[in-house]
C-alpha cells in the first residue's frame, strides 16, 4: 500500500507539475499580447461614465449587468496608474483570469482526478475563441465573477469550519462584479439544498447576496433597457444548444475550418457528449450532486442570456468571444460532474491530451488574431483623445471624442477635460505619436483635423510676400510646410485637390477641394504642438501659394 500510494503522489505531482507549467506558459503569452492592447470600447465608457462622481456612478448598470466592483477596481487604478496606459489594468486582469483557471482547475480535480483536471485546464488557458475574456481588461468582471463563484463552491462542497462565512464574501463578491455571479447563487442553492433540505435556501449564504442583488435591481439595474420577453425564453433551448455547440469548436479547433463540415461536426460532437452523459446517469441510477451543481450554474448563465437577446444585436449571439470562456468552464464542469469519481485511464488520458494540444495549436492563430482586432479598436478612441489634447482649446465646439470605431459613443469635450483634470493625460504624447505606425500617425491627423474643425474656405487674391507659384501633377506633391497660420491657394487651369498631414509620413488626409480661377484658404491652428502641417495639392497646370 506504501508502494503504491507514493506512486500516487509522484503521478499527481507530475499532473500538478504540467498544470504548472502551461498557467506559465499561458501567463507570458497573454500578458505579451495584453501590453499591446489599449483601453477598448467599454473601458473608455467607464472612464466617461464612472470615474467621476460618488457612489451612484458605481451603481448604474452597464448593459443591464451590475458592475459596483469593476468599477470601484477600475476608480481605484485610474488613481493610482492614470489613464495614459491600460498596462496595470491588464495585468490585474490577467491575474484574475489565471487565478480563475486555478479554482476551476481544484473544482474538475476533485471530480476526476489531477491528470484529467490538468488536461481540461490547459485548453482553457489558450482558449482562442475566447480572446475578449482572455486578452481584454474589462472582462475581468467575468473572470472575477468565475473565480469567486467556483471559490464559493468549493468551500460549500467542503462543508468545512469556516465554509459558510467564505462562501458569502466569495458569493458577494461574484454577484457585485458582474451578473455572471448569479449563476453561482444557483449552484449554491443546490448545494445548499442537497444538504439542509429546502431549509437550505434561506441559509445566509444565499439570502444575503439575492437581497444586495435585489436592493441594487430595485435602485437601478431596473432602470436599464431590458430585453428579457417570453419570445426569448421559448427560444432559450435553441440558444443553449447553440452555445454548447460553439463552446465544443472552441474546444476542438474546430472553429479553425470555417466550414458547414465543422459545424456539422461540432454538432455530432454535442450529441455524442449529451449521449456519454446519459450512459453514464443510467449505468449510476443517480444523479451526482457535482453534476446538478454544474447543471444549475451552466443552465442558468445560457439561459439568462438568451432571455436578454435583443433583435439585430449581433454582440450578444451565442457564439460571442466573451460567452466562450464561461461557457467552456461550464461544459466541462457538466462533464466532469457526471463522470464525478471517474478516474480515466492511461489510453483515455492519452486522447484527451491529444485532443487538448490540437485545440492550444487552433487556439494560437485566434489568439493571435484577436489581439490584432482589440489593437485596432483600441487605437481610435486613443488617436482622437490625442487630437484633442494636441487642439487644446482650439477645438471646435462640435467635436467630440469617439470611444469606438464602430458605434456612435462619444465623451464630450467638458467630460474629456473634468477626466483629465482628475486622472491627468489620457492620449499619446508626440514622442509616443512617432513611435506609432504610418497608419495610425494618419489616424491622428485626421481626428486632428476634426477636432480643429480644418476645412477650405474661399479666400483672396494673393500678392503678399508669402506667395509663389508652384507646379502641380495629377499624382500630387506637397506645395507648403506651415507651423501655424493661413494657407491660401489659386489654381489656374484645373481644380486641385487638397490634403493634410502632421504626423504621418505623408499628407493624405483629403480636406476638400482648392476651385480653379478662385483663391481657396485653409485656417491650419498649431494647437499645443510645434509640428508643422504639410500641404499636399493634386492637379494640372500651375498655382499660386501664399502663407500668412
Amino acid at each position: 500500500m506504501g508502494a503504491g500510494f507514493s506512486e500516487g503522489m509522484k503521478t499527481a505531482r507530475a499532473a500538478r507539475i504540467l498544470f504548472g507549467v502551461a498557467l506559465l506558459a499561458s501567463a507570458a503569452l497573454l500578458l505579451h499580447y495584453r501590453l499591446d492592447i489599449g483601453f477598448v470600447a467599454d473601458d473608455w465608457a467607464f472612464l466617461r461614465d464612472r470615474s467621476l462622481g460618488g457612489l451612484d456612478s458605481l451603481l448604474i448598470p452597464e448593459n443591464e449587468n451590475i458592475v459596483i466592483l469593476q468599477a470601484a477596481v477600475y476608480r481605484i487604478f485610474y488613481i493610482l496608474f492614470g489613464i495614459q496606459s491600460s498596462a496595470s489594468l491588464q495585468i490585474a486582469s490577467l491575474v484574475f483570469f489565471l487565478l480563475s483557471v486555478v479554482a476551476f482547475y481544484a473544482w474538475i480535480r476533485e471530480r476526476v482526478g489531477e491528470w484529467a483536471a490538468a488536461i481540461a485546464s490547459i485548453p482553457i488557458l489558450f482558449l482562442g475563441t475566447a480572446y475578449q475574456d482572455l486578452l481584454w481588461a474589462f472582462q475581468m468582471g467575468y473572470t472575477v465573477s468565475i473565480l469567486a463563484g467556483l471559490t464559493a463552491l468549493i468551500a460549500l462542497e467542503r462543508n468545512a469550519r469556516f465554509s459558510q462565512p467564505v462562501a458569502l464574501v466569495a458569493i458577494l463578491v461574484s454577484v457585485t462584479t458582474s451578473s455572471l455571479g448569479l449563476p453561482f447563487l444557483a449552484g449554491a442553492a443546490v448545494i445548499l439544498v442537497s444538504r439542509d433540505g429546502w431549509e437550505g435556501l434561506f441559509n445566509y449564504v444565499l439570502l444575503a447576496p439575492f437581497l444586495v442583488f435585489l436592493v441594487w435591481w430595485v435602485g437601478w439595474g431596473r432602470t436599464a433597457d431590458s430585453h428579457l420577453s417570453l419570445t426569448n425564453l421559448l427560444h432559450a433551448p435553441a440558444f443553449v444548444a447553440e452555445s454548447v455547440k460553439s463552446v465544443v469548436m472552441g474546444l476542438t479547433g474546430l472553429h479553425r475550418t470555417d466550414s458547414v463540415a465543422g459545424d456539422v461536426l461540432a454538432w455530432v460532437i454535442s450529441g455524442a457528449l449529451f449521449a456519454a452523459v446519459s450512459f453514464s446517469l443510467i449505468r449510476r441510477k443517480r444523479l451526482p450532486l457535482p453534476l446538478l451543481v454544474a447543471l444549475a450554474v451552466g443552465l442558468a448563465f445560457w439561459v439568462l442570456t438568451a432571455a436578454n437577446q435583443a433583435p439585430g444585436m449581433f454582440t450578444r449571439e451565442a457564439d460571442q468571444s466573451r460567452y466562450q470562456y464561461p461557457g467552456a468552464v461550464f461544459l466541462l464542469m457538466i462533464l466532469a460532474g457526471a463522470f464525478d469519481g471517474y478516474r480515466p485511464g492511461r489510453n483515455w488520458l492519452t486522447g484527451l491530451a491529444s485532443l487538448a494540444a490540437v485545440s492550444v495549436a487552433c487556439s494560437l492563430g485566434t489568439l493571435s488574431e484577436g489581439r490584432k482586432i482589440l489593437i485596432d479598436i483600441s487605437v481610435t478612441p486613443k488617436a482622437s483623445l490625442t487630437a484633442m489634447d494636441i487642439a487644446g482649446e482650439e477645438a471646435i465646439p462640435g467635436y467630440q471624442v469617439r470611444l469606438t470605431p464602430y458605434l456612435p459613443i462619444f465623451m464630450s469635450q467638458q467630460r474629456f477635460r473634468e477626466v483629465e483634470e482628475r486622472y491627468g493625460r489620457a492620449g499619446w504624447s508626440e514622442e509616443q505619436i512617432a513611435d506609432q505606425s504610418d497608419e495610425v500617425r494618419r489616424l491622428v491627423d485626421a481626428e486632428l483635423v476634426a477636432a480643429l474643425g480644418i476645412v477650405p474656405r474661399p479666400g483672396r487674391a494673393g500678392g503678399s510676400p508669402g506667395c509663389r507659384t508652384v507646379k502641380l501633377n495629377p499624382a500630387g506633391s506637397e506645395i507648403a510646410s506651415v507651423p501655424a497660420g493661413t494657407l491660401s491657394i489659386a489654381p489656374a487651369r484645373s481644380d486641385a485637390a487638397l490634403a493634410l498631414g502632421r504626423f504621418a509620413d505623408q499628407a493624405t488626409f483629403a480636406i476638400g477641394t482648392a476651385k480653379a480661377g478662385r483663391s481657396t484658404s485653409v485656417d491650419l491652428p498649431a494647437g499645443q504642438s510645434s509640428q508643422p502641417w504639410r500641404v499636399r495639392a493634386s492637379g494640372t497646370g500651375k498655382a499660386q501659394v501664399c502663407v500668412s
